[in-house]
């Protein structure tokens, strides 16, 4: 059963790297967007200023007419996803190890938060970049936005089948 469980991990890791990878095609945010600093700037997230990045984020999607219907998700990095737990453990929350299965880290102002490892980085903006973000350091992308608005179409789904075989 465990390598039934492997090759089930390694495909979803695959099909998660692929339709990650298109995210970048996205609305960039420079730091002003996201924290009030500054224009054309990468935002650097930490545990001080998370909290105005989520804000910064709902106020985007807002601004963007994204209807807020308790569907919100973010999907981020193991750094961020740590800025989160170590914010919302300092201002009194409880963050169970069990909410880490399945990459799902939790709640956190109004969005459900997953955490992967598939999401891109490079060192320059995605062609759609138009608002000039600075292209010094690494650019680690991140998804705001509503469940289900990302989709993936398989020719065919995937299965698994599991025969007995002697020996």
């Amino acid at each position: 059963q465990g390598q039934v469980e492997n090759a089930a991990y390694q495909l979803k890791d695959t099909i998660d790297k692929a339709v990650f990878y298109n995210i970048s095609a996205g609305v960039p945010m420079d730091d002003k967007d996201m924290t009030g600093g500054t224009a054309s700037a990468l935002v650097t997230a930490s545990s001080a200023n998370i909290i105005n990045i989520f804000a910064n984020a709902r106020k985007q999607l807002r601004s963007a007419n994204v209807e807020e219907a308790g569907d919100w998700v973010a999907v981020v990095d193991p750094t961020w996803a740590y800025y989160i737990e170590t914010k919302a453990v300092s201002s009194g929350y409880n963050v169970a190890d069990s909410t880490l299965r399945n990459g799902y880290v939790g709640d956190f102002m109004g969005f459900k938060v997953y955490v992967t490892n598939n999401l891109p980085t490079s060192t320059t903006p995605s062609a759609t970049a138009t608002r000039g973000i600075s292209t010094s350091g690494t650019m680690q992308d991140v998804y705001f936005g509503r469940k289900g608005q990302i989709k993936l179409i398989l020719q065919k789904e995937p299965t698994m089948q599991i025969k007995d075989v002697d020996d």
